[in-house]
């Protein structure tokens, strides 16, 4: 019986796992050559989207540590009130608030 609730635990951790920007991004890095580790030290997740390489997709969209933000820079917050815009403005990596704010967007 332990054996298949560890091994329950073990499937739904990478279940979990699997769904994260970090894991979908590995090996990404930012023009100075920083990985999403760097971002997650003190308060340089306030850099997030500042070393982005251009036309790639950035620290906010490649990292748990950083918050989501659409091509023009707002987050899931500006989309409250705003819902008919929820599937516009997709930065790089083409997630949109669709996907990104479940919370306010119901595409």
């Amino acid at each position: 019986m332990k054996f298949i609730l560890a091994l329950l635990a073990l499937t739904s951790a990478a279940k979990i796992k699997a769904h994260s920007k970090s894991t979908a991004a590995a090996g990404w890095t930012d023009s100075w050559g920083d990985g999403c580790d760097w971002y997650a030290i003190g308060e340089n997740v306030l850099s997030c989207g500042d070393y982005d390489v251009a036309g790639e997709i950035g620290a906010d969209e490649a990292c748990d540590e950083c918050p989501w933000v659409d091509s023009a820079g707002d987050g899931c917050d500006w989309y409250v009130g705003n819902e008919g815009w929820c599937d516009s403005y997709a930065p790089a990596s083409g997630v949109t608030a669709c996907d990104a704010c479940l919370d306010v967007c119901n595409c």
